[in-house]
């Protein structure tokens, strides 16, 4: 017998697609029902905490939240739903939290109208669980279906945009807003005359017209009360870039261009441009075509000129930093002092500026440098895995870190290939790593020896690594990472060299006293992937992921490998880079890329040497017949793309410092024509059927004509192709290797000039 005060919160939950079932379901229904229960059971109902108008699939509800944090000041000591369904629809997390969270905690849970007491044996909660589920599942596909259907109608069944608003007789149609739609014509009038976004946010301002948000918070739509802190008194650039660009003024309807990953899950992905729901002439227009294409055109011109201006600076608190003032979004802002030093750069209050309606009186600038140094050490004190939450948290950092290096743009169609994590200490002395879509995997800091059994596994490259640092001095303690990457797994473009240099960037910054250099830690790499994994490879790959930038390799010392930066800028020459994924994984052509050096090594003994370095090419010739006999012609020919190609690198680099792209292009057909015919390492031995490399080069090849150069990436066999494309060609290049090769398989990039960082 429980003799215990009983002291409840209760919760009560309704969706809006709830909402249509009438009083049975209602908030007041439920406060009904569980008020009586309390009374009957001689229960002290001591908070009640209501989420109206939230879906059961989402546990960030503000009232949910509000009252685990009241059960953490022990007020109370139990909790009551009407039935297990308000608690949520997710069978997971509900499970999680009825017969984990509560019962741990001290809290006894009951839902009196699913019979169900987390004191007791609950035989049917698993089905009861799992038929909400199935509910909330079945729901979001009645929902999708009914918004399909009226988008492929020319409905408008998302929120109407600044300078519209939803006609009186149905809600699905657009009409112009009598107060913002002159505001909209306005912009895109100051846009056709060639005024740059910028300069049209401040004329804006100056004019007190109430920005989009703003005036949704204030005169239009219902917002919660975070969602209102948001707001701004102030127009900004990328508000008017967003009107420019959006195509319902000229009275389309263009809806469904993200969706959400799952029914569970509040994050949202990109629709492919095809797949979007693209209607015609649904309602009123605002602007003309000819004028909506001519402000794009100056929209454009105005772009370029700020993305080459070395002043200009794409913060990455953008949308994330607000003033504790006021609330207002924090601006990026920079100054020089009498040109002596480098830019001082600095996050203000938008509030805070002259222009602003309503001063702000906080008055005070954030050194941009400082607040990236605050949350990186928080977030290095908050990650765990056994906390979603944090795991959320660290995400979105990886997200602002790689939007800070320079994420996709579809202006220029340059995109960034990057492996990015985050790090923080534990106390198990252990590595853990968790890769995004991968298994945890997790090292033993007390065992460091190379294992047999471990070879070909991601296990094999950490412990190596861990071993190389201990090894030059390093205090390894327990550490958790969490790595995010968009560098394709097995397609030609060095994933495993991009992790191993990621992890050893990571060890060197937190456990080195003495840090090591960018090609000690592609050294160890290389090691690590030799001795460990079980794979020759060389240092090629790493190098380029650790040092980064365009440089020149001399490995005459593989102990001390002479590194030159080559300053290059392709863009200048009118060049565009482009890596073509063929779609052919080389995960499991080890023998393939081990047969190479071994066979060059070959040779090179049979001459005298070591290497093939070590031997004159006049030897070479004079013990080719002897070489033949005892190596082969394949080994032979390999020699000669060898001696060949090292004499090719150095007039590449010439040809570079000299600015004569045209020379430097017939060298990279060359080299390519090379690797195909003497190196032999575009398609796999005894391959028939799947030949992707050489039917990507062969396209592309065609594609370009005489123009341009094309050639095997990195090691072949198999992954990608290298493309130097004119700009000009640029677009119809990628359109006709993606209707080849798939979608998104033509990869325009930019080199940065830094490869391995911590931010």
């Amino acid at each position: 017998m429980r003799n215990h005060i009983q002291l409840a919160d209760a919760y009560y939950r309704l969706s809006d697609e709830e909402r249509k079932y009438g009083e049975s379901a209602s908030i007041t229904n439920q406060r009904t029902i569980v008020r009586e229960y309390c009374e009957k059971y001689g229960i002290i109902l001591v908070e009640e905490f209501v989420d109206d108008g939230f879906s059961g699939g989402n546990f960030e509800r503000p009232g949910f939240q509000a009252m685990l944090e009241h059960l953490k000041t022990g007020k109370a000591n139990m909790v009551i739903t009407k039935d297990l369904s308000r608690l949520g629809r997710d069978m997971t997390e509900s499970s999680h939290y009825a017969e984990r969270y509560f019962p741990e905690h001290g809290i006894r849970y009951l839902a009196p109208g699913s019979n169900f007491d987390s004191e007791d044996d609950n035989l049917m909660a698993p089905f009861q669980f799992a038929m909400n589920d199935v509910y909330l599942r079945d729901t979001s596909r009645k929902v999708k279906q009914t918004l399909n259907t009226k988008r492929n109608n020319g409905k408008y069944v998302a929120c109407p945009p600044y300078g519209y608003r939803k006609a009186e007789r149905t809600t699905d149609q657009l009409v112009p807003d009598e107060n913002t739609a002159p505001v909209v014509k306005m912009i895109f009038d100051m846009a056709a005359s060639g005024q740059s976004c910028r300069s049209i946010a401040l004329r804006l301002n100056e004019a007190c017209v109430m920005p989009p948000l703003k005036y949704r918070v204030e005169c239009r739509d219902n917002f919660t009360e975070r969602g209102a802190q948001r707001m701004s008194d102030l127009w900004n650039y990328t508000t008017v870039k967003r009107i420019l660009r959006n195509r319902v003024y000229l009275g389309h309807t263009l809806l469904g261009k993200s969706r959400k990953v799952s029914v569970k899950s509040k994050k949202k992905i990109k629709v492919p441009e095809e797949e979007w729901v693209f209607t015609k002439n649904t309602h009123e227009p605002l602007v003309t075509q000819e004028k909506f294409d001519l402000a794009a055109h100056f929209m454009g011109e105005n772009t370029k000129a700020n993305g080459t201006n070395p002043a200009f600076r794409h913060s990455i608190f953008g949308g994330i930093a607000y003033c504790a003032c006021c609330g207002a979004a924090m601006c990026s802002g920079g100054s020089v002092y009498n040109g002596e030093r480098e830019k001082y750069w600095y996050l203000v209050c938008n509030n805070l500026t002259s222009r602003a309606q309503h001063r702000c009186a906080h008055g005070a600038r954030i050194r941009y440098d400082d607040l990236m140094e605050v949350v990186r050490r928080d977030l290095n004190k908050l990650l765990s895995f056994d906390d979603d939450g944090i795991r959320a948290i660290t995400e979105s950092a990886i997200e602002q870190a790689n939007a800070s290096l320079g994420g996709a743009d579809p202006a220029t169609q340059i995109e960034n290939i990057d492996m990015i994590a985050a790090a923080a200490p534990n106390d198990k002395n252990q590595l853990r790593v968790q890769s995004e879509g991968y298994d945890l995997c997790v090292i033993d800091l007390n065992d460091l020896e190379a294992r047999k059994e471990e070879e070909n596994t991601t296990a094999a490259l950490l412990r190596g690594e861990c071993a190389a640092f201990t090894q030059r001095g390093a205090k390894l303690a327990g550490l958790d990472i969490y790595v995010s990457s968009n560098v394709p797994k097995g397609s030609g473009v060095s994933s495993s060299a991009a992790f191993e240099v990621l992890i050893g960037v990571i060890l060197n910054d937190c456990f080195m006293t003495e840090k090591v250099s960018p090609i000690a830690i592609a050294q160890i790499g290389q090691w690590a992937e030799n001795v460990y994994f079980g794979k020759p490879c060389g240092l090629m790959d790493q190098m380029a992921s650790s040092v980064g930038n365009i440089i020149t390799i001399d490995f005459a010392s593989p102990a001390k490998p002479v590194v030159e930066p080559v300053a290059v800028d392709f863009s200048k020459a009118g060049l565009a880079l482009c890596i073509l994924d063929s779609g052919a994984d080389h995960a499991d052509l080890t023998d393939e890329y081990a047969a190479i050096p071994a066979e060059c090594r070959a040779v090179a003994a049979v001459c005298g040497g070591e290497v093939l370095r070590d031997v004159p090419f006049e030897t070479f010739l004079a013990k080719l017949p002897e070489c033949r006999r005892q190596c082969g012609d394949r080994a032979v020919l390999r020699a000669f793309h060898v001696y060949a190609d090292n004499d090719r690198v150095a007039k590449q680099v010439a040809t570079l410092h000299d600015g004569d792209f045209d020379t430097f292009l017939c060298l990279v057909n060359e080299s390519g024509r090379s690797s195909w015919e003497y190196l032999q390492n575009v398609i796999p031995a005894g391959y028939k059927e799947h030949q992707e490399v050489g039917v990507t080069i062969a396209a592309a090849k065609h594609l370009l004509g005489d123009k341009g150069a094309v050639r095997v990436h990195g090691g072949g066999f198999a992954g990608t192709v290298q493309a130097f494309v004119p700009v000009e060609m640029l677009d119809e290049f990628k359109a006709g290797m993606e209707a080849i090769l798939g979608e998104g398989r033509c990869h325009v990039l930019s080199i940065r000039p830094e490869g391995g960082a911590v931010l």
